[in-house]
């Protein structure tokens, strides 16, 4: 069960141990400068597809998205939900999310 989801169910500390943890940040290049030269319903659309996108992957993988500011994503593997090679599981999410990228102008 996720972090929200056991806010969501009462629980009010949740203080979890997880001894391996993989973080990954995303960040999308060159944004700031795109979002000067498109319309602001444009930029909101673009962002729209690219993070349901990569929430998808974040999905597949077991992940956990912990914080989106802006363009930026913060990920984490094997917390709270564990995986066997947390280090393995954020490489292939993060080139995953990479190939994912290449679709989005």
């Amino acid at each position: 069960m996720t972090v929200a989801d056991r806010l969501k169910a009462g629980e009010d500390q949740i203080a979890d141990e997880h001894p391996r943890v993989a973080v990954i940040f995303v960040d999308i290049v060159g944004f700031t400068e795109m979002s000067r030269d498109q319309p602001p319903a444009k930029i909101v659309e673009f962002l729209n597809k690219f993070f349901v996108a990569v929430d998808d992957l974040i999905e597949q993988y077991d992940a956990e998205k912990i914080k989106t500011i802006g363009d930026a994503i913060m990920i984490t593997v094997a917390a709270p939900i564990p995986y066997p090679t947390p280090e393995d599981g954020a490489m292939e999410l993060a080139r995953d999310i990479l190939a994912a990228s290449k679709h989005f102008d």
